[in-house]
């Protein structure tokens, strides 16, 4: 979840390959695994630097 102070327009979604992007007006990049757990909290139970690499198996 984005903080609310942030006193930015902050625009947050998903490129064709699943991964989160976070765009401001100034730049857009993935959110990584660092960036996440630098600046991350999990909005249902508030943990931080907890973040790990997922890679779910696609059924093709």
């Amino acid at each position: 979840m984005v903080n609310p102070k942030l006193q930015i327009e902050v625009e947050v979604r998903k490129n064709e390959f699943d991964e989160i992007l976070i765009a401001t007006p100034n730049k857009e990049f993935v959110a990584d695994l660092m960036f996440m757990n630098q600046f991350a909290v999990c909005a249902g139970c508030d943990a931080i630097h907890c973040w790990e690499y997922y890679f779910p198996n696609k059924v093709q």
